[in-house]
């Protein structure tokens, strides 16, 4: 599953919604990649719905219409024409129009943007856009293209299949985004019995690679397949068991016709004993085992109906409207039945009682589902689910596989369908799908374990025992054991690392993924009821909170849509509030209050705060709520040494929603003469503000001293990066002209890499010394790209306190590789900064300091030399001016000669030449500086062209017209080309066209098979050439044998011979291997 990181556009608390109202305002999150275009917009601006429209109840026209009003805004064509309405959803609050991006009418993978129209009133609620921009030089690429059973043989074969298939292996060919570009893929799925699971690949459809490959079913505990990251499959090693696709096929297509008769179906409703919700909540007995004596479970078996199973021929089996027992994959075990419906005899160790167990409890669930509203155009899975109560082949798992809408469960350690937790948790993962069947990216992984959790957990709360007996527990009885220790959903302690992505089963610096969204799902659960609140209100805003949503939805938009949900359906009650409240104790939302950038007034000459200065400060507070703040005020206070506040207080206007203010009074800083220069000045900004209650918030805030140029060194080498290869590549960035030594508290790192998944990478920094920084190890970490500086934004595994007191000047090393198969990326460009000493105004003048990029610089004649010296810096601050002059050397034409970078043109030279500049750099004050560069100039080289002749041997027929090409002949340097061609041996014949690229001639007549030979001679402007040979064989003409005298016996007959071919074909529309017999 792969994951796409988003930013929110200002604090990640976008919501306060105890201020909600229906007229709610903008709030918006941001795509935090190379889109600029939002990912998830709540309560959209309407103006463009007019009466008319909703008069006309539309709501498709209404959603088209705000997509072409807001077209600039998503980046898409305004006639919408890229764009197909795929599917339409219904829910409690609106209807769901989900629009599937296109490119040169094939499906754009997940792409796809959703609008939300509330049903009662026609406003949009709700727009989420996981679609790419488009332009017109993407390539089309549909020359060349493999078939659809090539792309699926190619799938089968990485995955050295050896098993039976489960399902109709299946695949589409549409295009995959990466990056700013797009690649023609084949997406097959192919669910097997081994490897086991159900498997997503994207085959390259030009050239059969296997971009990536994915388990897509999904397991309660990490798979054992997945021997990749996060999910990621490697190819595995061959299987001497391997068989072709055709034969795995063949034997699929033999069982799916083997049906057997069904005699008449009746339904009616049976009983059984089951664990409701699981022995231990029932016993209320925490010490209970798997190894318990069978007599402990007596009084845990509970007598339930089993509504709706199916009867024929006196034979009762669990067929019903919601559920069917099957057998799906190994082990096999056939579904159990009864002569008279009732499945109370069975106890656990007997599968028959996983039967019932399981079907009781989906069934139920399904039930309740209904009446909370969901069904008919609002259903929820509203269908059978096939469920395989004995599977993954024994082991301790269980899961859901969306490309067949099957649960299997496994039966390690305790039987996983033992307990209603299991059972209710998979079953989770079918409801998201059926709510979002693009359920996948993002931080889809771990949000779709912790509801699937909150779902088993929010049933087990409604039992008799469940409010007593650990509550806080997932897998009650199938975990918190020696075997396995199950989940909890109190992990309030539990913080959100913004900018991390969450995947299934994966602990984001220590903190499991899958409790950090349970947690306040459950917890709101708790304290709802416990105010009073039904229980089913908590579900239908869990639920509801779903829909209009699509591929990459992380946890903050996942926070915002169920805030939103609480807010709508419950508008006057404390269902909301609860929710962000929980949501903002995990870090998940957090405050609505943001601190911007200060704005520092009544600075000395050099405008910045020195030693001995008292200062003006503004520091503006936004509101991202949706409703206004009053009542604000703050209080500027300070750690640092001698420091002093005069004026600490300000009040602030009230902020209305997403708006910004500033202090009504200025803060006043006073900097004491002993502070030493470049010191930062630590600031602390305490604020308190109204909305519905009294809240308080906190913002530490850095005034810097002093004024410290900056040195850098970029270079955008624009490398790929080898796939599964930790060799990986190397690049270097020679510094030099910086500060001697390195200052780690101001050196820092900048990289730009592009990768569909980042987690392959290890990233490693090599300095002049030798001295080696870890900066990326490769992770669970399923997000594209590494974009961002060390250690601003980007924290570095290793201490770059390493290279502290370090040689700066010298060759860099960066090193990246890429650790793990399937996914691809570029190295395009990274950089060094290191600030340099802070200098602080003393009164007194101070003379600038010219610095150019490199003292000593080579060019070839002809060639654009630059003269670089905007490294150069003040230390009072001052404006600077330049002056370029040339000192020595054949003259040459200076431009830009008053600018930080001067150019030139290299001279024509027939030796090495030096050549040399100045620079003078000035100051306000007119004190001045200078540097000198030496440009070393070498003569330009002449390289001879190649000769290519496209056929270089060819047989032809007398008569024919032959060409000979030559214009794939090329010169290193770009020179104009120019041809001659001559005939070297055999009967001379009449060239055409011998000074172009491609001659011609008309092949003679001749005798007998006769060989012609002819040669290019190809020469640049500077008179340098190369040639090439020809070959040119001339056959005869054939004269066609005599037609046969006929028999005039009439006796004769001509014998046929017979012959078989099995030819397999596959059809993309239908995705099914055929057998054809031609005779």
């Amino acid at each position: 599953m792969n994951k796409l990181t988003v930013a929110l556009t200002a604090a990640l608390g976008l919501v306060s919604v105890s201020s909600f109202n229906m007229a709610q305002a903008e709030t918006m999150i941001m795509h935090h990649d190379f889109r600029q275009t939002p990912q998830i917009v709540l309560n959209p601006d309407n103006s463009f719905n007019t009466q008319n429209l909703i008069k006309q109840n539309d709501d498709v026209e209404i959603a088209r219409s705000y997509l072409k009003t807001n077209a600039a805004r998503y980046q898409i064509s305004p006639n919408l024409m890229d764009f197909i309405l795929y599917k339409t959803k219904d829910s409690l609050l609106g209807r769901h129009f989900h629009f599937k991006q296109q490119l040169y009418g094939l499906d754009i993978y997940q792409a796809e943007i959703v609008v939300t129209v509330n049903s009662h009133n026609h406003q949009i609620t709700k727009v989420y856009n996981n679609t790419f921009p488009l332009n017109q030089s993407i390539n089309k690429q549909m020359s060349s293209v493999l078939s659809s059973e090539q792309a699926l043989t190619k799938a089968w074969d990485f995955l050295q299949g050896a098993g039976e298939l489960i399902s109709e292996p299946k695949s589409e060919l549409m295009y995959v985004n990466e990056g700013k570009l797009f690649r023609l893929v084949y997406v097959t799925q192919l669910n097997a019995t081994s490897p086991q699971g159900s498997w997503q690949q994207m085959v390259d459809a030009k050239t059969g690679q296997i971009v990536t490959a994915h388990r897509v079913d999904l397991p309660i505990h990490a798979s054992k397949n997945h021997n990749g990251l996060s999910g990621k499959v490697m190819a595995p090693a061959k299987n001497k068991d391997h068989i072709s696709l055709v034969q795995a096929l063949a034997k699929f297509e033999k069982k799916q016709f083997i049906a057997k008769a069904q005699g008449f179906k009746t339904v009616v409703n049976g009983t059984a004993k089951v664990f409701d919700p699981d022995p231990r909540t029932t016993l209320m007995n925490d010490t209970l085992e798997d190894t318990s004596s069978e007599s402990s479970f007596d009084l845990a078996y509970l007598s339930r109906d089993l509504l709706e199973i199916t009867e024929s021929s006196g034979t009762y089996t669990l067929d019903g409207p919601w559920v069917n027992i099957r057998d799906i994959e190994a082990p096999s075990t056939a579904p159990s039945t009864t002569n008279n419906g009732d499945w109370s005899g069975f106890k656990r160790g007997n599968n028959a009682f996983n039967d019932a167990n399981t079907y009781f409890h989906i069934d139920q669930s399904q039930r309740y589902i209904q009446s909370l509203g969901f069904t008919g155009s609002k259903g929820i899975q509203e269908s059978p689910i096939s469920v395989d109560t004995d599977g993954e082949n024994g082991a301790d798992n269980s899961h859901f596989d969306p490309n067949i809408n099957s649960l299997v469960f496994g039966h390690g350690c305790v039987d996983d369908n033992e307990d209603a937790d299991v059972i209710l948790h998979e079953y989770g993962h079918g409801l998201q799908f059926s709510m979002n069947n693009n359920w996948s990216g993002g931080d889809t992984g771990a949000m779709g374990e912790g509801f699937g959790d909150y779902w088993a957990g929010s049933y087990s709360y409604r039992t008799p025992n469940g409010q007593n007996f650990h509550p806080e527990w997932a897998f009650s009885w199938d975990g918190h054991n020696a075997c396995w220790p199950g989940r909890v959903m109190n992990q309030t302690s539990f913080q959100h690392q913004p900018g991390s992505s969450y995947a299934a089963h994966a602990v984001v610096n220590g903190i499991l993924g899958d409790e950090l969204w349970s947690t306040p799902l459950f917890q709101s659960l708790v304290e709802l009821t416990g105010m009073g609140i039904d229980h089913s209100e908590v579900d239908q805003i869990v639920l509801e909170s779903h829909f209009g949503l699509g591929s990459g939805v992380t946890m903050p938009e996942m926070a915002l849509s169920t805030v939103q949900a609480a807010q709508t359906l419950f508008p006057t009650g404390p269902h909301a509030a609860t929710f962000e409240s929980k949501f903002k104790q995990v870090n998940i939302l957090g405050s609505a209050l943001t601190a911007g950038d200060m704005v520092v007034t009544g600075l000395g000459a050099n405008n910045v705060a020195d030693p001995g200065e008292t200062v003006s400060i503004q520091v503006p507070l936004s509101n991202s709520d949706v409703g206004a703040l009053s009542a604000v005020n703050g209080e500027l206070s300070s750690t640092t040494s001698g420091v002093t506040i005069p004026v600490s207080q300000s009040t602030y206007p009230d902020i209305a929603s997403q708006s910004t203010v500033q202090n009504n009074t200025l803060y006043q800083v006073s900097i004491p003469s002993s502070h030493i220069c470049g010191a930062n000045v630590d600031l602390n900004l305490d604020v308190s503000y109204q909305d519905a209650s009294a809240q308080t918030a906190s913002f530490p805030l850095t005034l810097e001293t002093g004024v410290r140029g900056v040195f850098s060194g970029e270079i955008s080498p624009n490398l790929a990066i080898p796939d599964n290869n930790n060799m990986g590549i190397t690049s270097s960035l020679t510094l030099s002209g910086g500060p001697t030594l390195v200052d780690t508290s101001q050196f820092s790192v900048s990289v730009n890499i592009t990768h569909s998944f980042r987690g392959d990478l290890v990233i490693r920094l090599t300095s002049p010394s030798g001295t080696q920084v870890l900066l990326k190890g490769s992770a669970n970490d399923e997000a594209a790209d590494v974009i961002g500086t060390y250690p601003i934004d980007l924290t570095p595994v290793g201490d770059l306190n390493d290279f502290n007191g370090e040689t700066l000047n010298g060759t860099w090393q960066l090193k990246v590789s890429d650790n793990a198969a399937l996914d691809t990326g570029t190295l395009n460009s990274w950089s060094i900064q290191q600030k340099g000493d802070a200098s602080c105004n003393t009164g007194e003048n101070r003379v600038p300091v010219a610095a150019v990029a490199s003292s000593n610089l080579n060019a070839s004649s002809g060639g654009t030399v630059s003269l670089n010296a905007s490294n150069s810096s003040d230390p009072d601050g001052d404006t600077l001016s330049f002056s370029w002059v040339q000192t020595s050397g054949s003259n040459v034409n200076l431009t830009d000669s008053s600018s930080a970078v001067a150019t030139f043109t290299a001279p024509t030279v027939t030796s090495e030449t030096n050549l040399g500049f100045s620079v003078t750099v000035s100051d306000t004050s007119g004190a001045t500086d200078t540097a000198d560069v030496t440009v070393v100039v070498s003569p330009a080289v002449n390289h001879a062209p190649v000769a290519v002749i496209s056929v270089p041997t060819q047989t032809v027929t007398q008569g024919a017209t032959v060409s000979l090409n030559a214009t794939s002949s090329t010169d290193e340097d770009g020179d104009t080309l120019s041809y001659l061609w001559t005939q070297t041996s055999g009967t001379s014949v009449s060239l055409t066209n011998s000074t172009t690229s491609q001659a011609s001639f008309l092949a003679p007549s001749v005798s007998s098979a006769t060989t012609f030979n002819f040669m290019v001679t190809v020469t640049d402007s500077s008179g340098a050439s190369s040639t090439a040979n020809a070959s040119v064989t001339v056959n005869p003409a054939t004269t066609p044998p005599p037609a046969p005298t006929p028999s005039s016996s009439g006796g004769g007959s001509l014998g046929i011979l017979s012959l078989w071919m099995l030819v397999l074909t596959r059809g993309l529309k239908n995705s099914k291997l055929k057998w054809f017999k031609l005779s």
